[in-house]
């Protein structure tokens, strides 16, 4: 699975909608920072709930 399909599958699961009149990579970098922190969000929570 190339970038492209991962991000959009994250946003899809994130409900992130993307405007593709902008510039395509801006947008793609953009959701994806925005996935990869709520992913690390998430492993922090997902660690303190372990921890307990």
């Amino acid at each position: 699975m190339d970038d492209h399909t991962k991000v959009e599958l994250m946003q899809d699961l994130n409900g992130i909608k993307v405007d593709h009149k902008k510039d395509k990579k801006i947008q793609l970098d953009k959701n994806l920072n925005t996935v990869k922190n709520k992913s690390v969000i998430l492993a922090k929570k997902v660690a303190y709930k372990l921890a307990k």
